[in-house]
């Protein structure tokens, strides 16, 4: 099984480095550039089926990418994206000097550490998890795309490569960002990471990704 992670386009809040989470904020002018380039990337993927996260800067990527293959997008709610509580919203630097132990905590290891209000990653591991052993169920031959945030495919890729909570912020994943796992007897391989060459004329990888 070929299985495609994409994460949205830029918004106006990834923009200025604030936690999106779960706020529903919209593409913009870039992000659905970058979108289109990605859409076009992708063209001769072949795949298979498309999921989503319900939020409509993921609805909005997928919906254009999948337009290019005549395939429906399935939303899916294990793919939206973890709340950060009354973090969302609020710039890093912003989250820094409100509470500098706690953001170190959660950035040290979102494992052991809670946004306030916010969702646990234990809570988006199980979501997660749970998408993962029924994509890995289907036929083994399949292209399948998850179209999603940077936090809740940081943890789909903890659960597909087995490895722990505290991992989790090695993986970056920019706007409009290509990863890609090949699984095989339920196990998964690491073929791609964040690749975002289509967004670049000259072929180099665009600096300054933001991790949400």
């Amino acid at each position: 099984m070929r299985l495609i992670l994409l994460r949205h386009g830029e918004t106006p809040w990834s923009a200025e480095h604030r936690y999106q989470g779960a706020t529903d904020t919209l593409l913009s002018d870039v992000g659905r550039a970058q979108v289109a380039a990605l859409a076009e990337r992708l063209r001769g993927a072949a795949v298979n089926e498309f999921r989503s996260s319900p939020l409509r800067r993921t609805l909005d990527t997928a919906a254009a990418v999948a337009a290019r293959h005549e395939a429906p997008v399935v939303p899916d709610e294990r793919l939206r994206e973890i709340s950060f509580g009354r973090w969302e919203g609020l710039t890093h630097e912003e989250i820094r000097r409100q509470a500098p132990e706690r953001y170190a905590r959660w950035q040290a290891d979102p494992g052991v550490a809670t946004p306030p209000d916010g969702e646990p990653l234990a809570s988006v591991l199980e979501r997660v998890g749970d998408l993962w052993r029924e994509v890995v169920a289907q036929p083994q031959d399949a292209t399948i795309a998850l179209v999603g945030h940077g936090a809740c495919l940081r943890a789909l890729l903890c659960v597909a490569l087995e490895v722990p909570t505290s991992a989790f912020w090695r993986f970056q994943l920019g706007a409009a960002s290509v990863s890609e796992l090949y699984v095989y007897d339920g196990r998964a391989k690491l073929l791609l990471l964040n690749d975002r060459h289509h967004l670049n004329a000259n072929g180099a990888p665009p600096a300054g990704a933001h991790p949400f």
